[in-house]
């Protein structure tokens, strides 16, 4: 009881027979153990709330863009179904690899556009990040991807073409690539009509193979 209840009883020097408990915080009855009129034994939970003014999102994230999450960072949340956005702030990240080599983050969120309980594959956590002070970046439409390589189209002098296997990083809000090798600054590529290119040099490539 608390100590307004019992300096009550001892102004009035009555008991009384029904009594309201006013929960301790604000929140939301997440589970409800008492009917009306149901005895309950001293220490027996009667209702359980929370506080949802702010919750944890678990996401996950690959090894190899660890580089791009850190404590403290904002993050924007959003929802698959109702398409509704929320902001967060990246806690923690989990210590513990799960399968696939992914690694845990825990995200904090005042305006999560779901409840507890929703499964995360309904969730999208997406965060910015620079690059690096420079980069060298190409247009997605200019990468050829075969599954074991990522190859664009060198424009040469001439008129001529040549393909160049590269490795690919980040990608930019506007669907560029950062190329971490195999493309230098200033060099021309091939943004449209590169499958025709990729045609026809397996073609010539075959037919040399063939007078060999």
């Amino acid at each position: 009881m608390t100590p307004a209840f019992l300096a009550e009883i001892a102004r009035t020097g009555e008991a009384r027979r029904t009594y309201t408990f006013t929960a301790p915080a604000n929140g939301v009855v997440i589970e409800k153990m008492a009917v009306v009129g149901q005895m309950m034994k001293p220490g027996e939970l009667i209702y359980r709330l929370a506080d949802l003014s702010t919750v944890w999102l678990n996401a996950q994230i690959y090894e190899e863009d660890l580089a791009a999450v850190a404590p403290g960072r904002p993050v924007e949340v959003s929802a698959t179904h109702g398409n509704q956005h929320g902001h967060g702030t990246i806690e923690q990240i989990l210590p513990r690899c799960r399968p696939r080599r992914a690694r845990r983050w825990r995200v904090s969120s005042s305006t999560t556009p779901t409840a507890p309980g929703v499964r995360a594959c309904s969730l999208t956590c997406a965060l910015s990040t620079e690059l690096a002070p420079s980069a060298v970046l190409v247009p997605d439409s200019a990468v050829l991807r075969s599954g074991e390589r990522n190859t664009v189209f060198v424009a040469l002098p001439g008129g001529a073409f040549a393909p160049r296997e590269v490795k690919l990083g980040a990608r930019t809000d506007d669907y560029r690539y950062e190329v971490l090798s195999g493309l230098a600054e200033g060099e021309r590529v091939v943004v449209s009509g590169q499958f025709m290119l990729d045609s026809e040099s397996q073609l010539r490539d075959a037919i040399q193979k063939m007078l060999k």
